[in-house]
C-alpha cells in the first residue's frame, strides 16, 4: 500500500483514507472546545473545520502548499478557521500563544 501524504476531495484516495484521517481529528476534538488550536500541516483543511465544528474557539490551520490552502478555503471554510501559508518548521506567519 502506498503512503498518501495529502488526501484531496474527489481523488481516489479520499474514499479510502478519509475515515482514518478524520478519526484522528475526532479524537483530538475532544480536547479542543473553547481553545485556540494549531493545525500544523492542515492539508486541504477538513480537519480544521472538524475541530471548529466540535467547538474550538479558533483554529489556525497552517500548510506550506498554496494549492492545498486554496482548496481548504474553497471546500472547508469556517468562521473560526484561519488558513495560513507557512512552513510548519518555522511558523513565521503565526502569532502565539498556543
Amino acid at each position: 500500500m502506498a503512503i498518501v501524504e495529502r488526501i484531496v476531495p474527489g481523488a481516489a484516495e479520499w474514499d479510502d483514507e478519509i475515515s482514518n484521517h478524520a478519526g484522528r481529528y475526532r479524537f483530538a476534538a475532544r480536547y479542543t472546545p473553547g481553545r485556540r488550536v494549531l493545525d500544523a500541516g492542515c492539508g486541504v483543511g477538513y480537519g480544521g473545520r472538524l475541530l471548529a465544528e466540535a467547538g474550538a474557539a479558533e483554529v489556525i490551520a497552517v500548510d506550506i502548499s498554496p494549492e492545498a490552502l486554496a482548496l481548504a478555503r474553497e471546500k472547508f471554510s469556517h468562521s473560526r478557521v484561519h488558513y495560513v501559508h507557512d512552513d510548519c518548521e518555522v511558523l513565521a506567519n503565526v502569532t502565539a500563544p498556543f
